[in-house]
């Protein structure tokens, strides 16, 4: 069995753009609780650049804001909702239209 409070790491694969500011920050809690601490967490997801030269993630964001209430977000938002909710973000490697975000849990 394993245990779920004690992870070394939590890979989510284009899981947060499905939700809510409020509902990522319900997830990224649970995370937390699972991990050690010093624990890392990878998330594949769509950042958005700050001034982009064409459409990346506008339709997709009207898509999901219309269809399951959430979107595509920037860099400044991952990492403050990654902040709030006990994660520093370490490293972010883009990969196409989704990026690697690398995480660090900072407490518990």
């Amino acid at each position: 069995n394993i245990e779920l409070s004690n992870l070394d790491m939590v890979v989510s694969s284009r899981v947060l753009h499905d939700w809510s500011d409020e509902n990522v920050n319900i997830i990224l809690r649970n995370i937390n609780k699972t991990l050690k601490l010093k624990g890392k967490l990878y998330l594949l997801e769509t950042v958005i650049p700050e001034k982009p030269n064409y459409d990346i993630g506008i339709s997709l964001s009207f898509n999901l804001l219309t269809m399951v209430g959430g979107r595509e977000r920037r860099l400044a938002e991952f990492k403050k909702l990654l902040n709030d909710n006990g994660f520093n973000l370490t490293n972010v490697k883009n990969i196409g239209i989704i990026s690697l975000i690398e995480a660090e849990k900072s407490f518990l």
